[in-house]
């Protein structure tokens, strides 16, 4: 592991394993056996179909899986965060990070809960504003941070702006005084991480399903090739579409490659290594 993923790495175990009071603590079990995998981060920047700029190994990304049961019931633990190494990118600093728990009943979700942060920026960021926004070096280490608790007929979104180091998002969540909202919602509604590896699992060549993500409703419609599957996420609230492709091995739920598109300038792929 070269220096520069290992100190990346290490900014995000470090801002995970300071404790704050958080729903997703109180049901970790650091115990539980995890599969996990790192990945290698190259970007592709186009525009109206023009090749701007292309770099390998621009940033990282790792995930993580693990299971346990008790008492008839399944704890599922994901994890997924990435970010990008500014000393190879022009300076560009961005980091994202989500943590999932899911715990299941005889195969029906009964509980969830989730934290995650990401780089502050807008969600509809054109490629103009964000050069310009690098060029004037407004870049900065400031996180928007969200925990999720999904509840029969409920979830509890708390969010909170925090101008911080990223290895401080999480102590600092709660000092923050994140505000607070309830979303009516049927059933018990799942996240995201936990309705991908759904897909991932189900032997069926298409699947739909709804789930919710920092407040918002979405869905998830997905298509299985032979050993690849592709996503097409649906904001219900804005109706803007977003697809994402994952390349699985016989053995594993944690992809080998990941193709997505954050903006429509940026193309991003993550190779296992």
């Amino acid at each position: 592991m070269n220096r520069t993923r290992r100190t990346f790495l290490q900014l995000f175990f470090a801002a995970i394993a300071r404790a704050a009071s958080l729903s997703v603590d109180a049901l970790r079990d650091p115990a539980a056996p995890a599969a996990a995998r790192s990945y290698r981060a190259d970007v592709v920047i186009s525009l109206l179909g023009v090749h701007l700029y292309s770099k390998q190994a621009a940033g990282s990304a790792h995930a993580s899986l693990s299971e346990t049961t008790r008492d008839g019931r399944r704890k599922i633990a994901l994890s997924f965060s990435g970010g990008s190494h500014p000393e190879r990118v022009h300076g560009v600093n961005y980091a994202g990070s989500s943590e999932e728990i899911a715990i299941e009943c005889a195969g029906d979700l009964i509980q969830a809960v989730s934290f995650g942060f990401v780089t502050a920026s807008p969600n509809d960021e054109s490629f103009e504003h964000a050069r310009r926004r690098i060029a004037d070096g407004s870049a900065h280490e400031a996180f928007v941070a969200v925990e999720e608790l999904h509840e029969s007929s409920r979830v509890r979104i708390r969010k909170a702006a925090i101008a911080a180091p990223i290895d401080s998002v999480r102590s600092k969540f709660c000092e923050a005084c994140p505000s607070e909202q309830t979303l009516a919602v049927p059933g018990v509604p799942a996240m995201f991480l936990h309705t991908v590896l759904r897909a991932v699992r189900s032997p069926d060549p298409a699947t739909t399903a709804a789930y919710v993500h920092n407040g918002r409703r979405y869905r998830l419609d997905t298509t299985r090739a032979a050993n690849s599957i592709t996503g097409k996420i649906h904001d219900f609230e804005t109706g803007r579409r977003s697809e994402f492709r994952l390349w699985l091995e016989d053995g594993s739920d944690l992809p080998i490659r990941i193709e997505f598109s954050p903006r429509s300038y940026l193309h991003i792929t993550l190779e296992a290594l």
